[in-house]
């Protein structure tokens, strides 16, 4: 069965979104917009600035933020052109 990309979104989404229920064992803590990040470019590295707001719900600008400093730190590189380049994670 092949998936659509809006239900890996979906998906996505659901897993990272608690609804307002404790769904959470204790002591854990909801994923932050960086951990979200990360996780969308390693299943997704094509993704722009403006495709991961979207999905994560934050503005392109704080994704920027996120993006500058995660390169920073070496975390993430990127290869290729600003359009039609891909994330290495």
């Amino acid at each position: 069965m092949i998936k659509t990309f809006s239900s890996d979104i979906d998906a996505f989404l659901r897993s990272m979104d608690d609804g307002g229920e404790k769904t959470l064992p204790i002591g854990e803590k909801k994923p932050k917009s960086r951990e979200k990040i990360l996780q969308l470019l390693k299943d997704h590295p094509n993704y722009s600035a403006r495709k991961l707001a979207e999905i994560i719900g934050i503005t392109p600008k704080a994704i920027e933020k996120h993006l500058a400093k995660l390169k920073a730190e070496g975390v993430i590189k990127r290869e290729g052109p600003d359009k039609g380049g891909s994330w290495i994670v």
